[in-house]
């Protein structure tokens, strides 16, 4: 059976800075109508950051959405044409000062599914070097170092609840149990 749902007619809701809603009605695979309420997102890049020593980057910052501070992977948003590495390569810079020498892709994951078209895309960065962050006017964030053992264990209990710190890691982690070098 195919399950696609064909747009029949959209409405947009709102036009913010960085996000969109709008409201779809499709047609679904029985040929009734739905309803669907879609967020529109520009996407998004996260990187686990190795370092030398065997640690992962990660910075402590405060998400109002969850009403609560959590521990991350360096991440953020695709500017307009922007293409996933660059943006990656930026991100790490400004949160954290470091540039990589190493990339590796990770895949990328869809958030929430349900309800946005947000794409994260997931990178690997090794052979790090650091200088000086440059934080957005609005972000403020605590950088810190984990041991790679605590970053993974803190991700397979559910102590970090961060979907795509969960996802980032625990794809690295496959990788190097299948002993790429990583």
């Amino acid at each position: 059976m195919d399950l696609t749902e064909k747009l029949f007619e959209s409405e947009r809701i709102f036009k913010g800075r960085l996000l969109g809603l709008r409201r779809d009605t499709v047609v679904l695979p029985d040929g009734r109508h739905g309803t669907r309420e879609v967020i529109e997102h520009p996407g998004a890049v996260a990187v686990a950051a190795l370092t030398e020593d065997g640690g992962v980057l990660m910075v402590e910052q405060y998400r109002y959405a969850v009403g609560r501070q959590l521990l991350e992977i360096p991440a953020g948003c695709l500017e307009p044409g922007e293409e996933p590495l660059a943006c990656a390569v930026r991100e790490l810079r400004e949160e954290t000062g470091a540039c990589a020498k190493e990339w590796t892709p990770l895949g990328y994951i869809y958030p929430t599914a349900g309800c946005s078209g947000e794409v994260i895309h997931l990178f690997a960065a090794r052979g790090l070097s650091f200088g000086e962050g440059q934080l957005d006017a609005d972000e403020f964030l605590t950088l810190r170092t984990l041991p790679w053992a605590e970053a993974l264990e803190q991700c397979i209990s559910g102590e970090n609840p961060d979907a795509k710190t969960v996802a980032a890691l625990l794809r690295l982690a496959q990788l190097r149990a299948a002993g790429l070098p990583l």
